[in-house]
Formats: C-alpha cells, structure tokens, sequence
C-alpha cells in the first residue's frame, strides 16, 4: 500500500509512487506489453481536484469561485478551470 500524504487541511491527498518497474499493458493496435521504469519517487493526487479545495485557493487568491452549473459543490470534482487556473493551483499548493 502506498503511503497517503497532506501536509494541510485545505490540501488534496497525495500518494506516493516509489520508484521501480512494472508491466505496462500492450495496446489494441498490436503493440505489445513492454517493461517501463520510474527513475524517481513522485506524488500524485490521490483524487481529483474538488470544489472545496479549489475554493479554498479562489479565496485566498481573491478570486471568484468557479460555477458549478447546478450540480453541487463540496467534495464533488472542480468543473470550468482552465489550463491556466489549474497551473495557478499548482504553484499555490507548492507554495
């Protein structure tokens, strides 16, 4: 099991991927399954971005939250962000 990591409360959960190899799936195509590696540990959302934790970056950005459209916010996965304003949650939750 990997380990699960967040170091605050407004920020997503991360999994940790060791480094070493695995299988990686042949394709429909014909190619088939081959080795590949990973160099280096890394951390990866463990799900993806919701409205809460974007809202907690909106306001302390001083941005407006984004729209919902009528399907609920909360826990739910963050809707309408553009390329830009999820580089901008990045560097913030780096930050």
């Amino acid at each position: 099991m990997s380990a699960v990591l967040r170091d605050a409360p407004f920020a997503p959960e991360l999994v940790l991927i060791p480094p070493g190899e695995f299988l990686r799936a042949g394709c429909p195509d014909g190619k088939p399954p081959r080795t590949a590696s990973i160099e280096h540990a890394f951390a990866i959302g463990r799900y993806a971005a919701t409205f809460d934790g974007f809202d907690f970056y909106c306001i302390d950005a001083d941005l407006p939250l984004q729209q919902d459209e009528g399907w609920g916010r909360g826990n739910l996965p963050v809707i309408n962000v553009s390329w830009n304003d999820a580089q901008a949650y990045a560097v913030w939750l780096s930050a």
